[in-house]
């Protein structure tokens, strides 16, 4: 591969523009200030200098000091502030939260009322296989129970579990261990603070968490913040705000450190909300949910992380989404580690259950460097999806650099780097960025540039729906039944280590076929339960609202509810084709295996749109995929390079980028055409070529191409 000069400057692009033409801020980046000055001069030369240096929008909030939101003067002068961005032609975003996460009314709600405080469900098994003594290190908080079970031929016998916690000898609290092979089991609940974000150092202290899932947390929190904004305006927040912005929301329930432990997010609603659903009291099921691989561990599990989702989506989100949309605006924002399926039960439930109830739902990215973010193709892609499932089109980002100044002596990654990440994030779905990125290495000019960049990028294909004909399975009922509770932390800011090795080997097959298809410049979607019950089947399609897909990807999916199952059948039946990979579909919801599970996949064996590939085979994937004629279109020399395909009509627009460091020659052919745009969003210059040709993209290059189909 030839080598060619590091991508040029963001202010020389500028100075290259030879048919400029009006620009607006639509599109444009934001930025995050949490801090507005109270004095009117401040406030307009802050907007000037935003203005001046190409942002359209900024992410704001009164100020946070100890009389937060209590301070009627504070707040109008945060309006005075928000007016005059409007004003501006800005876009301006609610911030809700003194400090991060969402939720908390800075320390208001869990100083009115402690016992809110978000806790967990902790578990810790110690395997014993000699005679002796055995000390224990107590979890943290109140013991459920201390439980002995036997180990005999190989054979966990839960059944036979014995109660210990009155054998204990004091003080040291030790067992004395009998002869045999045994587990030894200790459940407790406690807070979630210590190991845990809401342990975190954030700004000059540490703060307390409630629990989401309890309904009276989020209305208090909407009466102490969005509610009381809007009192003191005395008219909707839609008057002055596009959208309120909830930073990183969570159950809380994943130990930032291996603690050694086990957790699942937990309040005494889910106890009484799980006797309700099974006919079964949780502490019964609790050893179950531990140990067993089996029905009852499994069907245990699959409930308890459905009550997860179902409380927190509707308990936060659901209340916030409500509010807004009687204050006549949007919700949105990004939630945690939302890169990283492991993360989702045990934070979520569901993310994409959380992420249908935003208006704008949305990731955050930690680094402007474009080696460190392959995660976030997934987390944009998982949020774009989700909103695309609900007819919606808008998902945000907040770019956060803090990972950058250990690489860059101190500094943000360069301008060529950043834009590289910001086209790895438009290539997965975002359009919408709320950054605290600076792009400190440019003057005001390349600052200017590179927003009018972006704008140019996200307005081409704004108009547009994704031209995705794949949809990929979101297998959170999988992971559910898998997600044994087992100690767990984090190697970086998005990525969960240890845990449970089989869930992590179901996570792994999502990824893999993901990257494939990025790498292939493949368009598709993630898809739940929900969105394929929620489709028609017409033309050996799976279609909803603007959406069809030909092909199905289940990714190492062995649990599926019977009518999703059902439906996929049907659809392969009239002509669709569907791809499972790794494994086959063993268990709905409630049969640990199913009776009718084998007949369904019996049925769809004897049609011509069946695929299975029972080990995962990146070549033979791949083969496949390009024998399916997915797009009409054809690359040469495409490794490295990332692409996004929208379409209106009769009307394609190509996003397309290269993803690496140094330049790159392509040939591209494009099918049933006439002509091809070539826009240079940089320099606001449009090309006609033929539908045939070699492209050279320098490094982190991003190009729109735009043709019409003629059929």
């Amino acid at each position: 591969m030839f080598l060619c000069v590091v991508f040029l400057s963001a202010t020389l692009f500028a100075r290259q523009n030879n048919n400029p033409k009006k620009t607006t801020l639509e599109y444009r980046m934001g930025l995050n200030t949490h801090y507005v000055p109270l004095d009117i001069q401040k406030q307009d030369s802050i907007l000037d200098d935003y203005i001046a240096n190409g942002y359209g929008a900024l992410a704001t909030n009164v100020n946070w000091t100890d009389d937060y939101l209590k301070d009627e003067s504070k707040i109008q002068s945060m309006f005075r502030f928000v007016k005059s961005a409007k004003s501006k032609g800005m876009k301006v975003w609610l911030y809700d939260e003194n400090w991060y996460p969402s939720g908390m009314a800075g320390t208001y709600i869990l100083n009115e009322h402690p016992e809110w405080e978000c806790e967990g469900i902790f578990f810790k098994c110690t395997h014993l296989k000699e005679e002796g003594e055995l000390y224990f290190s107590n979890l943290p908080g109140n013991i459920i129970s201390i439980k002995a079970i036997p180990i005999i031929n190989g054979d966990t016998l839960i059944t036979q579990a014995r109660d210990i916690s009155l054998e204990l000898k004091s003080p040291s609290r030790s067992w004395i261990v009998p002869k045999g092979e045994w587990l030894v089991a200790e459940i407790s609940t406690s807070n979630l603070r210590d190991g845990f974000q809401a342990g975190t150092l954030r700004g000059d202290r540490k703060m307390k968490y409630p629990s989401l899932l309890m309904p009276e947390v989020c209305s208090r929190f909407i009466e102490l913040t969005h509610k009381r904004y809007a009192d003191v305006l005395g008219e909707k927040l839609s008057t002055l705000f596009y959208s309120t912005f909830t930073d990183e929301p969570s159950a809380m329930a994943l130990p930032y450190q291996n603690l050694g432990f086990g957790v699942y997010p937990w309040k005494a609603n889910v106890s009484l909300e799980y006797a309700k659903r099974v006919n079964r009291e949780l502490v019964d099921d609790l050893l179950w949910i531990l140990l067993d691989k089996g029905k009852r561990g499994q069907e245990s599990r699959i409930t308890y992380f459905q009550i997860i989702s179902d409380l927190i989506s509707v308990n936060y989100f659901k209340q916030i989404q409500d509010y807004c949309h009687a204050q006549g605006f949007l919700s949105g924002g990004h939630l945690l580690l939302e890169e990283d399926l492991m993360a989702h039960p045990v934070l979520y439930g569901d993310i994409m259950a959380c992420y249908r109830f935003m208006d704008i739902p949305g990731i955050d990215v930690l680094t402007g460097m474009p080696e460190f973010t392959n995660r976030y193709l997934y987390s944009a892609r998982m949020a774009a999806s989700a909103a695309e499932l609900e007819g919606r089109t808008m998902v945000m980002s907040e770019i956060c650099p803090i990972t950058d100044a250990q690489f860059h002596n101190g500094k943000e990654a360069p301008t060529n780097q950043v834009i590289g990440t910001i086209n790895r994030q438009i290539i997965g779905g975002v359009s919408l960025f709320n950054n605290y990125l600076r792009l400190e290495h440019e003057d005001c000019q390349g600052r200017k540039a590179v927003n009018s960049y972006v704008s140019r990028v996200v307005k081409s294909l704004s108009k547009g729906v994704r031209k995705s004909r794949i949809a990929v399975y979101y297998p959170i009922e999988t992971i559910w039944s898998t997600y044994l509770p087992t100690s767990s932390g984090l190697t970086n800011w998005d990525k969960v280590s240890g845990g449970c090795q089989a869930t992590r080997e179901h996570i792994n097959s999502f990824e893999n076929i993901s990257n494939i298809l990025y790498e292939n410049q493949i368009e598709f979607n993630y898809i739940d339960a929900k969105g394929i019950d929620d489709a028609k089947i017409k033309n050996e399609k799976l279609c909803f609202d603007r959406l069809a897909w030909d092909v199905l990807i289940l990714p190492n999916v062995s649990t599926i509810p019977e009518k999703i199952l059902k439906k996929i059948g049907e659809f392969v039946k009239s002509g669709g084709k569907v791809i499972f990979l790794d494994t086959l579909p063993q268990n709905s919801l409630h049969e640990f295996p199913s009776t009718t599970i084998p007949s369904m996949l019996n049925e769809m064996k004897n049609s011509k749109g069946y695929y299975y590939f029972s080990s995962f085979d990146t070549n033979g994937i791949s083969d496949l995929l390009s024998k399916l004629k997915i797009q009409d279109f054809s690359i040469d020399n495409k490794e490295g390079i990332l692409l996004t395909h929208k379409v209106n009509g009769k009307n394609n627009i190509l996003f397309i980028c290269n993803d690496k460091s140094e330049c790159k020659r392509i040939h591209l052919n494009i099918n049933k055409t006439s002509k091809v745009e070539l826009y240079n969003p940089y320099t606001d210059i449009s090309t006609i070529l033929e539908p045939s040709f070699d492209l050279e993209l320098k490094a982190y290059e991003g190009l729109i191409l735009k043709y019409k189909t003629n059929y």
